[in-house]
């Protein structure tokens, strides 16, 4: 995908266009932004700072992207990336003890779903790249069930 040529993502281009022809806006919003974080989702992490970029650049597609069209029909793996960034990108001790708490488990619990370890630094590479795996595999499912919800009409908001 070239810079600025949002059109050449054949996914995003069929899925906004299903979308908007339904809703009657963009589910992506076309950004180069976007673009590059789908380019950095198809490469195999072999470390904890890839895993790191792997999970921004997710957030930016699932959260940035569609920003408020989900609406409270957010799929479950949205919302993991979004719980896993939080794990790696915000201080989970902060505030009080029984919601650190709560926080932690909550965290560590997303990530075992997809890794079988409760955080991503105890994984090495190819640990990292089953992970990865296990999270696409499970938004590529969400996504064809969105999918199949607008195809048949139902609204965003449904």
């Amino acid at each position: 995908i070239d810079p600025g040529s949002p059109w050449q993502n054949a996914y995003c281009e069929s899925f906004n266009s299903i979308y908007s022809a339904r809703i009657g806006k963009d589910f992506f919003k076309p950004t180069t932004d976007l673009m590059e974080s789908t380019r950095n989702v198809a490469i195999r992490i072999q470390n904890i700072d890839e895993f790191r970029k792997f999970i921004e650049s997710l957030y930016k597609i699932f959260h940035e992207g569609p920003g408020g069209r989900l609406e409270n029909n957010i799929p479950e793996s949205f919302k993991d990336v979004n719980t896993i960034r939080t794990l790696l990108e915000h201080d989970l001790d902060h505030g009080k003890e029984g919601r650190v708490s709560k926080k932690r488990a909550e965290t560590g619990s997303c990530v075992k779903k997809y890794s079988g370890a409760e955080s991503p630094k105890e994984l090495d590479a190819g640990q990292l790249s089953v992970t990865q795996a296990n999270l696409l595999r499970a938004i590529k499912e969400d996504l064809e069930k969105l999918d199949a919800r607008i195809s048949t009409g139902e609204s965003e908001g449904n």
